[in-house]
């Protein structure tokens, strides 16, 4: 017989039904601090808060009674309070089948859980993951929003100036994909400013190999945070100025937040891919298992993406394309296109990679297009700013991130420059390319801007270029370009005459 606080759809000792709780909620002192979806300030930020909320939809998940615990068990210890929701979230989670991947997902689950960092994480990306797969929160939006008060709480409980701690790192990366995820660009950007402030406490490279991999995994979810946190962004502002230019009203709050996953379910292939993709965060987390090292990777399937959004891109800039549609935001990503997936397919192959990298390398592995991890990401990243323009409205980041990004790039060019060279001559156009898009992205944002370390770093790329047209005795632009488009170039782009202009001034340097 169930008390009378408990909700029973039937007499459960007549029925054999097993009674169904109403959900708990937070204390009222808690409660009056909790915010939806897009309205909670960013750890010690205080910034103006979005006003988008998730409506708590009732989706077509699986109800709480019907949640198998077969993965996690019912008497599972977990490492910290799961109220409301949370083990039939984890178990939803859990219970995700494993998409394609180089690494078996449960088991990387069931290690990231015992620890209290990465079953927090995995908690509200399960939720975010619901989120997008079915349109709403859902029965999990109190938990969500719990599970998201408490990481905020606990970052703020142990932020220090003066310290790096790497499960804080974890836990705001989370954040900033939570909100992006739901739209709330403005709160996700904040948490970027905030996470490369808080980067800068680590004054320098670790000799120890675990500190230097734990390190490097938190600039692997960091640069995936910020990464998909420009594409999406770029993806909704192509859109907007889609309905602006089609007199269309501008989407309220709430028609926003449903757009972010709508975009993804133009592709073909593409919502797959994408709730697929996000069971594989969690490799990011320390948590996840016990690297050893992070291997380089084999960059062909991000390529073949790359390759893919830059032929969709000469489509859309053709001028004698008659068919509209093929121009639109949602059109150019259907299942006309060559290839499946579009960005969804790009994102699917970051992930993947990085898994890859996890693992142990094949014996003689000598893949024709290699390179770290971090080094592939960057670099394509400022391939789709400053060359399609299709990241971030076009637009190179500010100050920090900007310094971050070409300065991780530049690093990782000089590390793999002796090896690439001494590689076959796909190998030597490959890193130039990663070079050249470095260069170019640096070019393009002192059209806008200018900070001191720019003039330092634009020497040294302009020597990198020079060396590199020196030993591949290259003289000419249309030479150059020919190497490029070998890799990923467009048949014309807005900045042709600043990438002409950028490999003059190398030549003669």
């Amino acid at each position: 017989q169930a008390k009378t606080n408990l909700v029973c759809s039937r007499n459960c000792s007549r029925t054999l039904h097993v009674c169904v709780y109403e959900s708990a909620k937070p204390p009222l002192r808690e409660r009056a601090t909790l915010r939806r979806p897009g309205e909670q300030p960013p750890w010690s930020f205080d910034k103006q808060t979005s006003s988008v909320a998730m409506t708590a939809i009732e989706s077509p998940a699986p109800s709480t009674t019907s949640l198998s615990t077969k993965i996690l068990g019912s008497l599972h210890n977990f490492p910290i309070e799961m109220p409301l929701e949370s083990k039939s979230l984890l178990n939803y989670f859990a219970s995700l089948p494993n998409p394609t991947s180089p690494s078996p997902s449960n088991t990387s689950i069931q290690s990231a859980i015992n620890d209290p960092c990465g079953l927090r994480n995995i908690l509200i990306i399960a939720a975010f993951q619901h989120a997008w797969k079915y349109g709403s929160l859902g029965i999990f939006e109190q938990t969500f929003l719990y599970h998201k008060y408490q990481t905020v709480a606990l970052v703020n409980a142990h932020l220090r100036p003066s310290q790096f701690v790497p499960f804080c790192a974890e836990h705001i990366n989370t954040l900033c994909f939570s909100e992006f995820a739901f739209g709330n660009f403005n709160a996700a950007e904040i948490h970027v400013k905030g996470m490369l402030l808080y980067l800068e406490t680590r004054f320098h490279e670790s000799e120890d190999q675990h500190q230097s991999t734990t390190d490097e995994l938190c600039d692997r979810y960091f640069i995936l945070a910020y990464s998909m946190a420009q594409g999406v962004k770029g993806r909704v502002n192509e859109y907007l100025a889609e309905a602006r230019h089609s007199s269309q009203s501008s989407p309220s709050s709430q028609e926003l937040e449903r757009l972010v996953p709508k975009l993804y379910s133009h592709e073909a292939g593409g919502p797959r891919l994408c709730f697929d993709t996000m069971i594989l965060l969690p490799s990011f987390f320390s948590s996840f298992g016990s690297f050893q090292k992070l291997n380089p990777v084999d960059v062909a399937s991000i390529l073949d993406c790359i390759r893919e959004i830059t032929s969709l891109f000469d489509v859309r800039k053709s001028p004698r394309s008659a068919d509209q549609d093929e121009k639109s935001p949602y059109k150019r990503w259907i299942q006309g296109a060559p290839v499946l997936g579009g960005p969804s397919r790009l994102f699917d192959a970051i992930v993947n990679a990085h898994i890859t990298s996890t693992l142990p390398m094949p014996d003689e592995s000598q893949p024709e297009f290699q390179s770290s991890w971090i080094g592939i990401i960057v670099v394509l990243g400022m391939y789709l700013i400053s060359v399609l323009g299709v990241w971030n409205s076009g637009l190179p980041a500010e100050d920090r991130l900007l310094h971050y990004v070409l300065r991780s790039s530049h690093r990782d060019l000089s590390k793999c420059f002796s090896h690439s060279m001494s590689n076959k001559p796909k190998g030597q156009d490959f890193w130039f390319w990663k070079l050249f898009v470095t260069a170019l992205h640096l070019v393009h944002a002192r059209t806008n801007s200018h900070y001191a370390w720019m003039d330092d770093l634009d020497l040294k790329l302009l020597g990198f270029i020079k060396k590199w047209a020196d030993l591949t005795k290259t003289r000419t632009w249309e030479d150059a370009r020919g190497k490029l488009m070998g890799i990923a170039w467009p048949a014309t782009f807005d900045r042709e005459c600043l990438a002409e202009a950028l490999w003059n001034k190398a030549i003669g340097f």
